[in-house]
This record gives C-alpha cells, structure tokens and sequence, in this order.
C-alpha cells in the first residue's frame, strides 16, 4: 500500500497537509488581506468537507491580524444562528501559524447572483430578511461583523428550491468587551467601499455601521448598482450634507416608494437615524417588496392575498413540536385538561418567556399538543424542549414525545387576522417528532448539526438512524443525558425478529402508513493481496459515492458493542460504484472501500488473512495504518471512518479463491493488536505484514471474540452486533 507523502515532497503551499490528525487540505479557495482559505475534509466525519482559514505570516500588523484572528473565533462560536457560518474546531499549522476550521457552505455568493438591473423582488425580499435576523444575531451577542458585503454573503440551495443565506467572514468584526486594542486605537481602518458607513471610515465601527452596509446591499440587490457617492472618501463623507443624487427609484421605477424610504433610512449619515435592529429593517424592507400582502393593523403582522402561496417570505425557525402520547384515545375532557397543562407547563420555561418577550415566539395549536416556532435562536427551542422535560418527569396524567427542525417558514395571518406561520419547517417537525415515543425528544439532522457546535449539547444528542416515515427515511437524532429523554430506540425504528421457517433474520421498520421488510444477506466485505497478501490503492475516482452514511438503526435490544459498515464495489475497468448488497463472488482487479460508522466509542482493527497459496496463509494489519495516516483505530461516538481514506478504493488481487477480513471492535486500546501495530508501523512503513507469530496471536484474539457475535443487515448497511467488550466478525471473500 502506498505511503501518504511526507510534508516534505507536498506540492508548496498547503495541500495535502492534514492537521489535528483529521483535516486533509485540498487546494486553495481564497485569499485576502489576513489570511489564505482553503477546502479539506475531515476524515473523522466521512470525509465532510470544510472550510480552513489560515493566518498568513509576519506583517507590520502582525499584532491586530492575530487579535482580530482570535476574535473572528470567540464571534462565529459565540454566534447561534443557521444564518451565520459556524465554526467547528481550531489550532496550529505545522509552521506554527494559526487556523480555524469553519463549516463549508455548498453553494454561491451573492455577488454572483446580483444581475443587471437587480433581482426580483421576492427573491430580495426572501434574502433580506434572512440578512436582517442572522445581523441580528450577531448583534446581540455584542459582535458588529464591520463587513458586510455581498462577497461576505453565500447563498445554499436547500430542498424544494429554498435558499438558505449565510454570513461570513468575521474577520475584522469587533467583539463587545474584547480586552485587546482594536483597529479604532490602532490606526487600521477596517472594512470596503462602498459598504462603508461614515463612522466606520472615521475608526468608530458601531451595530449602526452593520445596518448601513445592509442597506447598501439591499441597494445594490434591487438596482443592480451601488451608490456612486459611498465609492470613495470624499463621497462618503459628503454624505450628511449633499445626500444622493440618483435614489433607487431613479434607477429602476418600480421599486416600491415605502422600500425606498427605508433604504434610504439605513443609509442616514448620522448611525442614530438608521432602524435600531436589522432584523425589523429587514421584515419591514422584505413587506414593503411584497406587493400581494396587505399589511393588517396589527404590528409585525399582514395578510396575504388569496393567490399568494408562495414562500417568498420564507425565513429559516426552530420548530418545537409537542403530541400527547395517546391523546386520542381520552376523552373530550381529558385532551383538554392535558392540552392544557402541556401549555401551563411550556409558558412557565424561561426560554418560552424569553422567546415571547421579545417577539421570537409564534405557538401552533395541533390536534394532540401543539407547536413552539422559535424565529431566532436554536437554542431556545432545544432548551425549552429541556425545560418541559425536566417537569414532565413529575407528571404521571400524559406522557408527551417532543421534534425539533429547523428549516424554513413563512409568517402570515390567519383567517382571524392573529399572527400564525407555516411551512415546510413545521412539517418536518411534525415528522421527526411522529418517529419517537412517550420521553423522547428527537432532532432533525438539519438542527443537530448546528447543535454538534455547542459543547453544552454535544455529547447530549445522539444518533438513532433512519426513520422510515411517510416522507420516506429521515435522519434523526436524540436529546437524552440520563436525567431528561428517553435513551431507548424508537419502535418506529428497525428491529430485528427471527423467521422461525428459515432460521435466518428479517429486518423490519414500521410506520403509520404500514409496514415493510428488507430481506437480510449475509455480509460481504473484501480485501485481497496483491503480493505477499498486500494490498494496493487504486488511484482516486471523478464520480462521487451516494451512499447514506448515517448510523443504521439497531436494534430494540442493544448489544454491548455494535458498530455499522457498507461495502462500495467498483468493477475491474473502473467504471460503476455500487453498494455491496447479495454478491458473494468479486471478479479479479475489483475494487472496494470500506464505510464504517460507529455508535458509540471504541478501537477499530482490520485484519486481512489471504487464501491458502501453497499451503502458506499471509496475514496483514490492514488498519490502522501507517499508509493511510492513521496511528490510532479509535472511533468517537457518531464517527465516520471511510478505508481507505478520500475517494481511494482498495484494488483486489487476480489470485483466486476466498479470503477473509476480520473486523474487530473493542471498547479499549488492545495490547496484543497495539505492540503488532507498532511494530509493523516502526518495521516496514505501515505495510502491515505479520509475522507468523503475530499471526497467530491475532487468530486467538479472533477466536475467542467471535462467539456470539452476529451480522443482520439494515437498510443503511450491516450491523455487527455481540456481547462483552470485544467483539470480532469474520467476513468472507470469494473471488475467482
């Protein structure tokens, strides 16, 4: 197996490092004034792409750059908002220059999307407000971003055409409190024309200066052209006094007089003037585009026309949703005496308080409980699903099963004229929540990836698998920590029944809409060798694999340890990647990689033992290794593990006959396999051949870990499932 390169013999700059032991860097994406850009992926998270920012070098502002460095990390992990970028991890290059590594946004800018003569009005709309609650967001963390502009705004292309809008770039943002002399103290003038507020050119950033950049964006969004006095100094400055000579109206008529005057409100000289919060310009901006709502008296809420069943408003939520377990099955009287001390119970959390306080919270009355839309912070909605939770536990009347999504809604009014919502973000709620029990609390996939940024709440969400619901199979995660959820699968989940008839098992999934059984097979892995039982690397392919890499459901009893692999298959000529479902026979030269996920933490060892060629059996430490990058099999818990690495495939041997892969998974470091590992590690550069002795030693370790242990297959992959602390399943390879 071919060795990764060392540091040395890389291609210069910074490609093909990898850091921390988990992120690969791949080319290049972006440079500026403080710092390069560029993609990696994460080997720990199945090869997830991200973003790493790297400081450059010695400059004469050396100083600021790395106190500004620092202080775009406190914001973005400060910063709970799906419209803000998200960081995930940082620390030091090999050089010693530091970086921070930043979720990766799979889409465009907004300088890209802004054509001739500006965007449609819904489209700006959409985006506006998206803009004004992720500032907001911000701003009351105390972070003014200093920025903004529409090459610091990417736009994400999410299910059914929606647009999600995210911020980044908080690299001269000013953090409220910070201890360190900004660039105000410093004589380092921070942000761009024409996105430049008066204040901010004069070294007094302020919120307000935030607000003028949106408005200029909103501008040039509508018009297609920024303003020409704010593309310079002098213009800039001028401002107070000689105004704008061409308004937005004068350069595209049909911009609506009320969105021009609040355009030209954000863009007053003087910061106290401007709208006091982004996210009311930007509701207000977004109504006034709007032509089919008609506003109601009523502040912050409007009606929308009969034809107007479009999502053009839509703005990204946090939906708690709440059902009564059973709730049908009472009476009259008793679902609503349980309705209404759910309701009692969710009024008196703080965060319910706090949300409605500020008028973050809209409630959804449902059959059976009812729905807690959160506009700005996931957070809130998490901990108010705690805080329910937490007083439920005393409550012996009803039990209640809780979702939460975030995804996008849109306000609107009522047929009564009272403030409501809707949206696919809702619906999705609904669904999550229907996969659980009377206790649980599960998330989406979508909130839980945000949540995975907070440690408060990382090590409290846990991933369950797919649900099979009337949308199809969902993703779902769930809120337990011993004191508050429900740690037990789903019964919505796959479960395993035996077939009495056949000996064999049948996996199962049930769900309101009825019920659907996947057929099991016996598990199929491959790894073959070359010479001496090696085994090579094919070379990186174009097309990229589908496989779902989420953890497969399990099973309703738990075993003591489990962990869930697939199988990709390509054919000998390189072309197709399938995933491994009944074949039990490889043709020679196929190419295969293994997926592994694991649900809960422990130490990973691939063990390869060849066919029988003259009588002589070649054993190979097939990972960790060396090769591959790897010192260490340990697996956390939710942990994506793809060997070999990247896009690589292992090559299978033209020498004929069956072979076997030995998984083995434990919950503690092995010493055996570890003083092996070292040993071929220090020996022959991680090639990973045995000696007989080591061969044997292995062969116990296998022996005495297999009994018990079972393969049942799922419909993400195959589940291998035992007692005790070390479990080991032989998998068998025929190729002929």
């Amino acid at each position: 197996m071919a060795n990764e390169p060392s540091a040395e013999s890389r291609s210069p700059g910074y490609a093909g490092v990898k850091v921390k032991g988990r992120y690969v860097i791949e080319r290049e994406i972006g440079r500026g004034g403080m710092g390069s850009v560029w993609l990696a992926r994460d080997e720990q998270l199945f090869q997830r792409r991200v973003v790493i920012k790297i400081l450059l070098g010695q400059t004469e502002q050396a100083e600021w750059f790395l106190k500004k460095f620092i202080e775009e990390q406190a914001a973005l992990a400060m910063i709970d908002h799906p419209g803000v970028v998200g960081v995930l991890d940082s620390g030091e290059m090999p050089d010693r220059k530091p970086f921070l590594v930043m979720q990766y946004v799979d889409g465009t800018t907004l300088r890209k999307e802004i054509p001739p003569g500006g965007l449609p009005f819904a489209t700006a709309a959409a985006w506006i407000r998206q803009l004004g609650s992720a500032l907001s967001a911000a701003h009351a963390r105390g972070i003014t971003h200093r920025d903004l502009k529409p090459e610091n705004i990417m736009l994400q292309r999410v299910a059914d055409g929606e647009t999600l809008v995210k911020i980044i770039d908080f690299g001269i943002a000013v953090v409220k409190d910070a201890q360190a002399p900004d660039g105000a103290r410093s004589g380092i003038i921070a942000g761009s024309f024409p996105y430049m507020a008066p204040e901010q050119f004069l070294g007094e950033p302020e919120q307000a200066s935030d607000i003028f950049s949106l408005g200029v964006i909103a501008w040039e969004m509508l018009a297609g052209v920024t303003p020409k006095e704010l593309s310079n100094p002098g213009g800039l400055l001028a401002l107070a006094n000689a105004g704008f000579k061409l308004k937005p109206r004068d350069l595209r008529a049909d911009i609506p007089e009320r969105a021009e005057k609040l355009i030209l409100k954000a863009l007053s000289a003087a910061p106290k003037e401007r709208p006091a919060r982004a996210r009311d310009f930007g509701i207000e901006l977004a109504e006034a585009l709007e032509p089919k709502q008609e506003r109601s008296g009523v502040t912050g809420v409007w009606k929308q026309g009969p034809e107007d069943s479009s999502l053009d408003s839509a703005q990204v939520a946090h939906v708690l949703f709440l059902d009564i377990v059973g709730a049908s099955t009472y009476s009259i009287d008793g679902q609503r005496s349980a309705v209404s001390r759910l309701q009692t119970i969710a009024r008196a959390t703080t965060e319910f308080q706090r949300a409605r306080a500020a008028d973050q919270l809209i409630s959804l009355a449902t059959g059976d409980g009812f729905a807690l839309v959160f506009l700005q912070r996931l957070e809130g909605a998490i901990a108010c699903a705690t805080q329910i939770a937490e007083v439920l536990k005393k409550e012996t009347s009803f039990k209640v099963r809780m979702g939460v999504h975030t995804g996008p809604v849109f306000l609107l009014s009522d047929v009564t004229d009272s403030r409501s919502v809707a949206g696919a973000g809702i619906s999705r709620a609904e669904t999550v929540m229907s996969c659980g029990d009377a206790d649980h609390i599960l998330i989406s996939d979508t909130a839980a990836e945000a949540l995975r940024h907070f440690g408060r709440w990382r090590d409290r969400i846990h991933d369950v698998g797919l649900c099979q619901s009337k949308e199809g199979p969902i993703h779902v995660w769930s809120l337990h920590d011993g004191s508050i959820g429900n740690p037990a699968t789903p019964s919505k989940f796959l479960t395993v029944r035996p077939e009495a008839a056949t000996g064999t098992a049948t996996t199962q999934a049930v769900s309101g809409g009825g019920r659907w059984t996947v057929n099991p097979i016996v598990a199929i892995a491959a790894a073959a060798l070359i010479t001496l039982g090696g085994i090579a690397v094919a070379h990186r392919f174009a097309r990229k694999a589908t496989l779902d890499p989420s953890t497969a459901p399990r099973a309703e009893t738990k075993p003591a340890r489990e962990i869930v692999y697939s199988l990709l298959v390509k054919k000998p000529d390189g072309s197709g990647v399938e995933d491994m479902k009944s074949e039990r026979i490889f043709a020679p030269n196929s190419m295969i990689r293994f997926l592994f996920r694991s649900s809960q933490q422990g130490y990973l060892y691939l063990v390869n033992e060849s066919p029988p060629q003259d009588g002589q059996v070649t054993w190979v430490f097939l990972y960790p290794s060396a090769a591959q990058g790897a010192a260490s099999g340990q697996l956390g818990f939710g942990s994506m593990l793809a060997v070999p690495p990247g896009e690589d495939f292992l090559k299978l041997d033209e020498q004929m006959g069956t072979e076997k892969v030995h998984v083995i998974w434990a919950d503690a470091p092995l010493e055996p396999l570890e003083r092996i590992k070292k040993r071929v590690f220090e020996s022959i550069q991680g090639a990973g051949l045995m000696t007989p002795e080591e061969a044997r030693v292995t062969r116990e370790l296998v022996e005495r870990t297999s009994a018990g242990v079972e393969t049942v297959r799922l419909e993400t992959g195959t589940a291998i499932r035992g007692p005790g602390n070390v479990i080991t399943k032989t998998i068998r390879l025929e190729h002929y």
